[in-house]
């Protein structure tokens, strides 16, 4: 391992969700010139078993899953792990790709850019996304390290550290398709067709108490459920009916 990839595992590991590390440098598994075969990193002790080099300092890229071996692609599981990469390094310039082609999943990064997949070249997007439906795949730059066991964000501030009201938390397929998205203030972002119902900033003020962070989104058969982070777990529920009477009420 290098300390690139130690940082990119670190990272992950401080972010408390499920995963495993599927790969970092087994040869062959790869693209010849690319970030998992990377020789400009700085040494670490190899530690994991899923270093595969004999000197430990080969690799800037690293493969997560949910489950090693499971083989499940476009899984809530792995958007997860996809959401916790985009929205804590990806969108900060800390990473130089992030690839994962599961539904939800509408932004990447490619040599250091951070950008829409339909904004990259259709043969290009393609080729990378036909690839990564069972994993998320996370690369840094020559030096860069995410995070370490004693440091959970490399942030200059502790309060940069605290999510923001629109950071994606959780995400859940639609019994009819497309994906339902939860920010930590409770909104809801419907992609891929999956049908609005409304979210907690938009109830009226007496359907609220205040302002209150959210940290799950659930489906059901008629809408969704979100479920705020207090002592009682809180939780609002959306569906035709309450959108119908929110709309009334605007």
């Amino acid at each position: 391992m290098s300390k690139e990839t130690d940082g990119i595992i670190a990272a992950m590991m401080a972010s408390g969700i499920e995963h495993v590390v599927t790969d970092i440098n087994t040869v062959g598994q790869h693209a010849a010139n690319g970030n998992h075969y990377a020789k400009d990193c700085h040494a670490a002790t190899p530690v994991h078993q899923v270093d595969t080099t004999a000197k430990g300092d080969i690799g800037r890229a690293v493969d997560f899953a949910h489950k090693r071996f499971d083989g499940k692609q476009d899984t809530d599981e792995l958007l997860a792990i996809y959401n916790c990469f985009v929205e804590t390094y990806g969108r900060n310039g800390r990473l130089v790709e992030l690839f994962y082609a599961g539904p939800g999943a509408d932004d990447c990064v490619i040599s250091g850019k951070f950008m829409k997949w339909n904004e990259v070249a259709k043969a290009t997007r393609d080729a990378i996304r036909a690839g990564h439906h069972d994993h998320v795949h996370a690369a840094v730059a020559n030096g860069v390290v995410l995070a370490t066991p004693t440091a959970r964000l490399l942030k200059s501030k502790e309060d940069e550290d605290m999510p923001k009201p629109d950071n994606k938390v959780d995400a859940c397929r639609a019994p009819g398709g497309g994906v339902w998205t939860l920010t930590y203030d409770g909104g809801v972002r419907a992609t891929q067709g999956a049908p609005f119902f409304g979210s907690y900033p938009g109830l009226p003020a007496d359907r609220r108490k205040g302002q209150r962070n959210f940290v799950a989104i659930e489906p059901d058969e008629t809408g969704y459920t979100i479920i705020s982070d207090d002592d009682q777990a809180s939780q609002y529920h959306f569906d035709a009916a309450v959108f119908a009477e929110i709309s009334k009420r605007k």
